[in-house]
């Protein structure tokens, strides 16, 4: 049985969605998109609804911290390892 707060997670991660596919064409967009090809999209709902919560549940202020998040986070540490959990094993001493 679904309870109230379960609809209210699930209407604003449908919501918080489709905001980024509306703003699919933008460059902020292609890391977090990239991830959710490479991950899926179940393993995402937890992070993302993480971000709503940091954001009050505002589906567009979640939505561009969630890109920004991504967008970041694929400068810092490359093609290859931002879409993977960074452990301190993965990061360079230097």
């Amino acid at each position: 049985m679904w309870d109230y707060s379960t609809c209210v997670n699930t209407t604003k991660l449908i919501a918080l969605d489709q905001i980024i596919e509306n703003h699919a064409a933008m460059e902020d967009s292609a890391a977090y998109l990239e991830v959710v090809q490479r991950q899926g999209v179940i393993m995402l709902d937890e992070m993302k609804l993480l971000f709503l919560k940091r954001e009050d549940f505002s589906q567009v202020k979640a939505a561009v911290r969630i890109m920004a998040y991504w967008k970041f986070k694929k400068l810092l540490f490359g093609e290859e390892e931002y879409h993977k959990d960074i452990t301190l094993d993965v990061i360079d001493t230097d």
